[in-house]
């Protein structure tokens, strides 16, 4: 399967086919995502403020395999996620 460079598009009907409880963590951490990155306001984000059930969210997409992918790939590899980890301070 051909992998974007800025990383995988997960369009949404393949985000249909996680598991509800992947698809409970892609929301959970999109909701402390977008409050996080405005309250940057323009800085990077410091993931050492993200709550813990959040944190949990976030290595469970990182950690799940992308549906109907053979090739390993997971959330990490996702052009969401790489975006977002560009977007936080280390």
């Amino acid at each position: 399967m051909f992998n974007f460079p800025a990383g995988i598009p997960i369009p949404h009907d393949v985000h249909e086919q996680y598991a509800l409880n992947v698809k409970t963590a892609w929301t959970k951490f999109h909701e402390w995502w977008v409050k996080a990155r405005d309250d940057a306001d323009g800085e990077l984000v410091d993931p050492n403020k993200m709550p813990t059930d959040v944190r949990k969210a976030f290595d469970l997409i990182n950690e799940t395999p992308i549906p109907a992918r053979d090739d390993g790939a997971t959330g990490a590899d996702s052009c969401y996620i790489i975006s977002v980890k560009a977007q936080m301070s280390e």
